[in-house]
């Protein structure tokens, strides 16, 4: 898993899904100007899918086999979609049903694939709004959906294998045509296997 990838790419994709200049982060920041609009991603969990498949890869740079855990997960992150519009199109819950809905659009779907995930289920949107007591009792509107996205993470083993470079083979070709009891005429072929071809 590409932690740096997922962090940037999933803020863009959901930006872009969002449309509007409507921006996207992991951790909202605390702070005198609060944007009217924003989504928050939280990462709720990390699921594992089957067992550890263990593969051997040749890498060419070390000229050697190596060995390579990869493991399938389903990473769960929460989208949260806040307002204070009064305006119907810009309510949370409108923000995310637009967000949920284009997460199938080719650009937004490119930005995911682009961090090595895949977009297995968008849950049901639920409406989580707010009274904020720091704001004089204000409502915000705010409503929450989880993605859940399929990764696969590979991890290399520090040891290296080692790998059978070459084989050598020999064989011996009867003559069909020889009577039984004489001994027949032989070709015997020699050579050897590149391990690489």
């Amino acid at each position: 898993m590409r932690w740096s990838d997922i962090q940037t790419r999933l803020v863009e994709a959901m930006e872009m899904a969002a449309g509007g200049g409507i921006k996207a982060s992991w951790n909202r920041r605390e702070s005198a100007w609060r944007a009217k609009k924003f989504i928050k991603l939280d990462v709720l969990n990390i699921e594992r899918v089957g067992h550890t498949e263990i593969l051997r890869v040749y890498d060419s740079d070390e000229d050697k086999l190596v060995e390579v855990a990869r493991n399938l997960h389903v990473l769960v992150v929460q989208v949260s979609a806040e307002s204070q519009s009064q305006e119907l199109a810009d309510t949370a819950l409108a923000i995310a049903s637009r967000v949920r809905s284009r997460l199938a659009l080719a650009e937004v779907r490119a930005l995911i694939e682009d961090a090595g995930l895949a977009v297995a289920t968008a849950g049901t949107i639920v409406n989580t709004s707010y009274v904020d007591p720091s704001d004089v009792g204000r409502h915000v509107s705010r409503a929450t959906f989880d993605l859940r996205l399929n990764v696969t993470s590979d991890e290399v083993a520090s040891v290296l294998t080692d790998y059978i470079d070459s084989v050598s083979v020999r064989g011996e070709v009867y003559d069909p045509g020889a009577v039984v009891g004489e001994d027949p005429p032989r070709l015997v072929v020699e050579g050897e296997i590149d391990a690489h071809n």
